[in-house]
């Protein structure tokens, strides 16, 4: 609580007080500078740490007076000593300031160093094979960021759920977003060695048709493959098969265990590919999948976007930028 000499309100010190948040709304300015003046009782000592005259020091503490409605210092030769209530405002004052300056450190903080619990989400598949491999090295250069992962094959709105940062893989992002692209996406289909020992080799696209195809998709309704014809343009084929789930993951293991061909994201089979679990078909057909073609770090608009967000985004774009190298 702070004072004035108007007529309502409660009293302290013989006069009238007013809620504290009045004087600092007017006069914060002049009260940090009276802080100074009680701390080193003068107002020329205080002047020269400002860098302004005494006189215009002299000036603010009058004029905070005037504010407040009573004397807060007792003026000698000898230098300046706070009143009663000089001392019982000193106190608030003082407090105020050190919130102040712990703000301003806080608020610097968060604007120029990379600190704070940073939200990313991700799908659930490229997350655990492409996310969670960068991270202890991510934790190492910046390990004032902690990192929590919502992985999930599900939309996830970046607003509601308070998402730093969403990994996404598609062809066009909502408007509300700002968004970075990380890399291209292709598609492969492909299939176990038994299964195509057992089955064929599809010689093209047509070929599909003839073979047990593992689908990605909740329902029947995804089950047209595109791909680019040889005249340069996007061509459907539908394609039927003994199973349709809705994780990349789960598609993988039933290709491994010679269920089918199926069409993934190379990131999803590249390690099976190169290792000779699966194998590549009609490698000479650019196929395209149902998520889309490009893969994007996704965030809200935010002209002071934050150093955590802003690292770990450069931080993909260097390590996605070495995977395709």
């Amino acid at each position: 609580m702070l004072i004035s000499s108007r007529p309502a309100g409660n009293h302290h010190y013989g006069i009238t007080v007013l809620p504290i948040s009045n004087i600092v709304t007017n006069s914060l300015d002049d009260l940090m500078v009276f802080v100074r003046v009680v701390e080193l009782r003068s107002f020329t000592a205080v002047g020269e740490t400002l860098g302004i005259p005494g006189s215009a020091i002299s000036k603010q503490i009058k004029r905070l007076e005037k504010n407040v409605g009573a004397r807060l210092l007792n003026r000698t030769t000898h230098g300046v000593s706070p009143t009663e209530v000089g001392r019982a405002i000193f106190d608030h004052a003082y407090n105020i300031m050190m919130e102040s300056k712990a703000i301003d450190s806080l608020v610097s903080g968060f604007k120029n160093e990379p600190v704070g619990l940073l939200h990313v989400a991700a799908p659930v598949a490229f997350g655990n094979d492409h996310i969670i491999p960068l991270i202890p090295e991510f934790q190492r250069r910046y390990p004032e960021v902690r990192i929590s992962l919502d992985l999930s094959n599900q939309y996830v709105d970046v607003a509601e759920n308070g998402i730093d940062l969403v990994i996404r893989i598609a062809n066009d992002l909502k408007p509300n977003l700002m968004a970075r692209p990380l890399a291209s996406v292709r598609y492969v289909p492909c299939a176990s060695p038994a299964y195509l020992a057992r089955n064929g080799v599809p010689q093209s696209p047509a070929d599909l048709q003839q073979h047990q195809c593992l689908i990605y998709g909740r329902l029947r309704t995804q089950d047209t493959w595109h791909f680019i014809d040889t005249a340069g343009d996007r061509t459907g084929i539908r394609v039927s098969g003994p199973v349709v789930v809705n994780s990349t993951q789960s598609l993988r293991l039933l290709a491994l265990q010679d269920q089918g061909i199926t069409l993934l994201p190379s990131f999803s089979v590249a390690a099976d590919l190169n290792e000779g679990r699966l194998r590549r078909v009609l490698p000479a057909v650019e196929f395209q999948g149902q998520f889309g073609d490009t893969l994007y770090a996704a965030y809200l608009p935010n002209p002071f976007l934050s150093p955590k967000v802003r690292v770990f985004i450069d931080y993909l774009v260097e390590k996605f930028a070495t995977e395709n190298d």
